[in-house]
């Protein structure tokens, strides 16, 4: 810009120097001298003046080019630092109003009543009423809930502000950590796997986790893994370590753990699993890392019911859009035919203490904050984050 301003004060100088002209003169010496003589003495209408008015002309035009394309260049450069500062101060309020939106129902879980429908708003008069006999207890639903079995709920939808967020009761998720592998049998069945194939992801899953060396019959211990290069002591070439996200269970020096998985990314590290990456990119969504065996059909996700309860699914969906939860053991039996021939203690219709919020910036975006929440039981830790 600088150089730009020196280029038109050159050209303003040049304008100045052709608007006057120097004529020779002979004086009584025979040095010859000049006198300065200006464009006004020269005679109006002559050829000469014509030629200095032309080129003062062009001289002017040119400057008025020069500082046309200079405040174009200024106004590009200004409009963009403003994009550029717009759209940094929309992202930093998207980021406030999700963590404000992550505070708000953290505090919902942590103070309001839990019912079989979700959490309450704390907006009603109405009280949580216990309903059924003992071994069916549950909750009545409210009615101004929001829902824990994934969600989604917009707020200021198609606007700038859009923001949409979701809390998923995790009693409602697919456990790999639980000693019952009767809903995980269940899951991978979907995927039409042949009985070797399905029993070798049950028992590398449960030997990778367990606390001894004992290889179960289809599983593998520390000896499979230090012969093959699927963990980290061979090559690693099969591990997805985006999908680990961040664990640092990726630096450990000795496989299998025997410890429980810590997050849902870590069955790329367990032996058999690291081969069949579409099913753990299908299991992570509806994936849990808690040791609880007992699944909570109001809480479970769209996904999950679709695929342990297909023919039954839709209509789920459907009464649960309706405001129509499953209170009983019986109501259950009536929705899921199949589940009749289930362990009672395999399911349920309330219960879990640990949530996961997930809070969204726009549709077509990830998540942008993501909190696991687990409830206390007494005043003095009514909450944690996991």
């Amino acid at each position: 810009m600088q150089t730009l301003y020196k280029h038109i004060s050159r050209i303003a100088a040049s304008a100045k120097a052709l608007s006057t002209q120097t004529t020779p003169c002979n004086t009584a010496h025979t040095k010859t001298t000049y006198r300065k003589t200006t464009r006004l003495k020269t005679p109006l209408g002559t050829k000469g003046h014509k030629q200095q008015s032309g080129a003062v002309l062009i001289m002017v035009l040119v400057v008025l080019v020069s500082l046309s394309i200079a405040i174009s260049v200024a106004t590009r450069i200004i409009n963009e630092r403003l994009t550029t500062a717009l759209d940094s101060r929309q992202h930093i309020e998207g980021l406030m109003q999700a963590h404000a939106k992550t505070a708000e129902l953290t505090y919902l879980l942590a103070t309001q009543a839990r019912t079989i429908a979700g959490v309450s708003r704390g907006s009603g008069n109405n009280t949580p009423q216990e309903q059924g006999a003992e071994q069916n207890r549950s909750i009545r639903p409210i009615g101004d809930e929001i829902r824990t079995d994934g969600y989604i709920y917009v707020e200021q939808a198609n606007t700038p502000n859009e923001l949409r967020y979701s809390i998923q009761n995790e009693a409602g998720l697919l456990s790999i950590n639980s000693g019952s592998q009767f809903w995980l049998q269940a899951y991978l069945d979907s995927f039409g796997l042949n009985r070797l194939t399905l029993q070798s992801l049950l028992d590398t899953l449960a030997d990778y986790a367990d606390e001894n060396d004992i290889r179960r019959a289809a599983g593998a211990e520390s000896f499979s893994y230090k012969s093959s290069t699927t963990g980290i002591n061979g090559s690693g070439n099969n591990i997805n370590s985006r999908a680990l996200n961040n664990s640092s269970m990726i630096a450990s020096s000795r496989l299998p753990r025997n410890y429980l998985l810590q997050s849902c990314g870590e069955l790329y590290l367990v032996n058999q699993w690291s081969q069949r990456p579409d099913i753990i990119k299908a299991i992570t969504p509806v994936c849990s890392v808690l040791r609880r065996g007992q699944l909570n059909i109001n809480a479970m996700p769209s996904a999950l019911l679709r695929v342990l309860f297909p023919k039954n699914a839709d209509a789920i969906i459907a009464q649960r859009e309706q405001g129509e939860w499953l209170l009983t053991e019986n109501d259950v039996i009536n929705a899921i035919s199949d589940i009749l021939s289930y362990n009672p203690d395999f399911y349920s219709v309330f219960g879990g203490s640990e949530y996961r919020i997930n809070v969204y910036r726009a549709k077509d975006e990830g998540i942008l904050i993501q909190r696991r929440v687990k409830i206390g039981q007494n005043k003095l830790t009514p909450f944690a984050y996991r």
